[in-house]
């Protein structure tokens, strides 16, 4: 099967009914949680993936994604501020640390 771009801006996701297939534009943030993964969504949903964290950064980086932690890894498109380069306030008010080891390559990536 050949896969356009438009293939490579969703990610599947496997659940108890059958296989979600999410846009990663609706994706706000995921969040580790051991041997799970958190996807939060702009219209406030979340689901909990039997996926660990590491295993969404290749296509995740490559499509606008940034870790900024090693338990977080952010949509730059709904990031409001980031304040003294140790925090990220997100659209929906979340603010989440930025880890020491990361801060100056979010600097970086911002400048």
């Amino acid at each position: 099967m050949e896969y356009t771009a438009s293939h490579k801006k969703t990610i599947c996701i496997s659940e108890k009914n059958g296989t979600s297939i999410l846009s990663l534009q609706d994706i706000v943030r995921m969040e580790a949680d051991s041997n799970y993964t958190k996807i939060y969504l702009k219209n406030s949903k979340s689901i909990l993936v039997s996926k660990v964290l590491k295993s969404f950064e290749d296509q995740g980086e490559r499509n606008g994604f940034l870790r900024i932690h090693r338990s977080h890894f952010i949509n730059v498109a709904f990031i409001d501020e980031v304040i003294d380069n140790k925090l990220i306030r997100l659209f929906d008010g979340t603010t989440l640390n930025i880890s020491r080891s990361r801060q100056k390559w979010v600097t970086e990536y911002f400048s």
